[in-house]
């Protein structure tokens, strides 16, 4: 017989991500997807909080942001690629 989850565990397991190159957004409130691997780039588009994005690079542009720091990571959401702070990101 198979375990049985508590909402608690479907919650922590929806934030988990499904591969080692998949990555999912932690910010509550969504995070900006930008042309550039940097806070004032032109964003593409808000990413949902718990939205599963697809690492494609990991670049070396450090930063911090909100007192979290972290990277830009180049991802792909929906079939539309740009850069994502990866303070914001599951690991």
């Amino acid at each position: 017989m198979g375990a049985v989850l508590t909402p608690k565990d479907e919650k922590a397991a929806a934030k988990s991500p499904a591969s080692p190159t998949e990555r999912v957004i932690t910010a509550a409130s969504g995070l900006n997807m930008r042309e550039q691997p940097n806070q004032t780039a032109t964003p593409i588009v808000l990413l949902p909080s718990g939205a599963h994005v697809k690492l494609l690079e990991e670049t070396n542009n450090s930063e911090t942001i909100g007192g979290v720091a972290g990277k830009w990571d180049k991802v792909e959401y929906n079939g539309q690629q740009g850069y994502v702070f990866d303070g914001f990101l599951s690991k």
